[in-house]
């Protein structure tokens, strides 16, 4: 029976790693360090790095109140409510992209009135990825609060209050530090997530160009070969700042390892 589990488990590591390692292999070293120095490339790249910081900030924020609202049930119709905050996960991302235009495009009412009173352009520029990346990412974050303030015991609060701690000092130093875990973890989801997106940018935002957005221009203009090592670049890079921000996460360095 454990024989069958590993097979899967290594059938289903093969299937997702085998791309991953074509692609590392794919372009050569040469052609990675003419990407690293490409301005155009740098660019896409921070830009990518810079919107998934910011969407995923705001994502704590409003993901992380709205998991405390669902989870404390101080609402009617909590469950429609959860569904269609998990919307944004079902739903293919152009279609997100196309519906933010609806509502935000320069010419439409929302859209217009941001950009001549505030100055705010939303599409087509900054604020627009961020605000696909959150919308997209968000589900994570909102998900995990859920089920980390569901699971602080009520017994603590209640014994809080009793003690007359306020509402905020009961948030901020028993549900807030016991569910943060959970949230925490959501967030380095989130972040994945956002960093990754393609299809609402570029139906919404376009410019300025992310990552994922530069790599399908120079396939489509050039072919595969012009996009490999952009494509590489951006992985490598990801995966570096994944895996610090997993180590993050889980606490970062244990305590066992920094007395040795």
């Amino acid at each position: 029976m454990n024989r069958f589990f590993v097979l899967l488990a290594a059938t289903l590591a093969l299937l997702t790693l085998t791309p991953l390692a074509a692609l590392l292999f794919g372009a050569s070293p040469m052609d990675i360090v003419t990407a690293a120095a490409d301005a155009d490339v740098l660019l896409a790249v921070a830009t990518s790095l810079a919107c998934a910081a910011v969407a995923t900030a705001l994502a704590l924020v409003l993901g992380g109140a709205a998991g405390y609202v669902l989870a404390r049930r101080l609402v009617r119709g909590r469950r429609l409510i959860e569904a269609l905050l998990d919307l944004p996960v079902v739903v293919p991302h152009p279609v997100i992209g196309l519906g933010l235009l609806l509502v935000l495009a320069r010419g439409r009412l929302l859209g217009a009135a941001l950009e001549d009173r505030l100055g705010l352009a939303v599409a087509s520029a900054a604020p627009g990825i961020v605000l696909c990346m959150l919308v997209v990412s968000a589900p994570f974050v909102v998900k995990a609060a859920l089920e980390g303030f569901r699971a602080v015991p009520m017994s603590a609060v209640n014994v809080a209050a009793t003690l007359g701690a306020p509402p905020w000092r009961r948030f901020t130093t028993i549900e807030l530090p016991m569910a943060w875990p959970q949230i925490r973890a959501g967030a380095v989801l989130a972040w994945a997530r956002a960093v990754s997106e393609f299809g609402s940018v570029v139906v919404f935002a376009y410019y300025p160009r992310t990552a994922p957005v530069l790599i399908w221009d120079r396939f489509s203009a050039h072919g595969m070969r012009a996009a490999l090592a952009p494509a590489t670049l951006l992985m490598l890079t990801c995966l570096l700042v994944f895996l610090a921000l997993r180590w993050l996460a889980d606490g970062g360095p244990r305590v066992q390892e920094l007395e040795r």
